[in-house]
């Protein structure tokens, strides 16, 4: 997505997110919650601001039709 100028959120990049590294200083253990494990290492947040454009959201659609086979439809899928 950044080879197409295709902004990305950084929301829920951890099941406790903010946080990315030293769980257990909160009081989390990986592989307590496997499915939001691996939910938030594939989840991609996309625009959703003021500034996004129809343009942008076709640049957007065409991305992810062509990637398509890259992306999970729900997580029973994972």
């Amino acid at each position: 997505m950044l080879k197409k100028k295709i902004e990305l959120g950084n929301w829920f990049v951890s099941p406790i997110h903010p946080i990315t590294k030293k769980f257990e200083l909160w009081c989390y253990k990986w592989g307590e919650n496997p499915v939001a494990e691996k939910l938030s290492l594939h989840i991609v947040n996309l625009p959703t601001h003021s500034q996004v454009t129809e343009n942008y959201v076709e640049r957007i659609a065409r991305f992810l039709k062509k990637n398509r086979n890259e992306i999970y439809g729900s997580y029973e899928e994972m």
